[in-house]
């Protein structure tokens, strides 16, 4: 090896070139042929047309045994894509949920994504939950009465958003971001997720202030050292996170679900717990109709707000 190809060299241009592909749409390889079982969950690839005439691709995760389930349908982020956030729908299937990721319109295409994510990405939304129950492969595998919406960064913004105009929807899980102008028209339970590791939406500007607007029944879990796209699969090991943001992202994602969705009273005692992956700083905490409860950390904006 030259001098001037060290390992730190070939190192950095390996994580480059994972970068490159990470912004790459997987929606040529896809097809609507349903998969095998996997960890006694199914899989189907999916595409549908909107109401603009764009085809949205998807992937549908779901329990392999039969019966109807609450479905949660996913918007993920700004230049993101299905395998970015394959994670997601595969943890809701194993824990009792239909659940359809979609890839909102241009969501890979840095510049269109912008714009399109602050106008067409809610109509998509709209219109994947209407395929998802009308004429997705699983719809009737779907109970119509329980379906929740859940989406990150730019996504967040999305579900915010969608949730306003859409009577469907019963439950909301925002990570990273969501539209604070739609909140006060919000009627129906919010999540809020974020890292105080975030370096893209700073939880002091988006997460806290977002929360404070949010009517009951809310809650805000703030994850010590997660990062932004600790919340998906970019890069993987390469990508900086705590080994422990996806664990607590998950305890808190389905306790909310199962308690909002399923009427599991178990999960209550989930929701409200705190974990010692929460953050020391950035605020935890819950008001579902009862009160202000804090979880963990942020005493001083916590004391501030009362």
């Amino acid at each position: 090896m030259s001098d001037s190809m060290s390992k730190n060299d070939i190192k950095m241009i390996v994580i480059v070139c994972f970068a490159c592909l990470s912004a790459i749409s997987p929606s040529a390889v896809l097809s609507s042929v349903p998969t095998d079982s996997l960890n006694h969950i199914q899989m189907v690839d999916v595409t549908f047309e909107n109401r603009h005439g764009t085809t949205i691709t998807g992937r549908i995760c779901w329990p392999a045994m039969d019966g109807k389930y609450p479905a949660i349908v996913i918007s993920g982020g700004w230049c993101g894509c299905l395998s970015q956030y394959s994670n997601q729908p595969e943890m809701l299937a194993r824990n009792g949920y239909v659940a359809l990721l979609i890839q909102p319109t241009n969501q890979t295409d840095a510049v269109l994504a912008m714009a399109y994510g602050l106008t067409r990405w809610t109509d998509d939304l709209y219109d994947a939950i209407s395929y998802l129950v009308e004429r997705s492969p699983v719809n009737d595998r779907v109970d119509t009465q329980r379906i929740g919406t859940m989406g990150h960064s730019l996504g967040g913004i999305t579900v915010t958003r969608e949730a306003t105009i859409d009577p469907r929807v019963k439950v909301v899980i925002a990570l990273s971001d969501t539209d604070l102008s739609a909140l006060p028209d919000l009627n129906i339970p919010l999540q809020i997720q974020t890292g105080d590791f975030d370096m893209l939406v700073n939880d002091n500007f988006e997460a806290s202030p977002s929360y404070v607007a949010a009517k009951p029944p809310k809650q805000i879990i703030t994850i010590a050292g997660a990062t932004h796209n600790g919340f998906t699969e970019l890069l993987d090991a390469f990508y900086p996170k705590p080994e422990w943001q996806r664990a607590v992202f998950e305890h808190y994602a389905i306790a909310w679900f199962d308690y909002w969705l399923k009427g599991d009273e178990t999960a209550y005692g989930r929701l409200t717990m705190g974990l010692d992956g929460l953050s020391p700083i950035g605020v935890s905490a819950y008001d579902l109709g009862d009160g202000e409860h804090l979880m963990a950390g942020g005493k001083t904006f916590f004391e501030a707000k009362n």
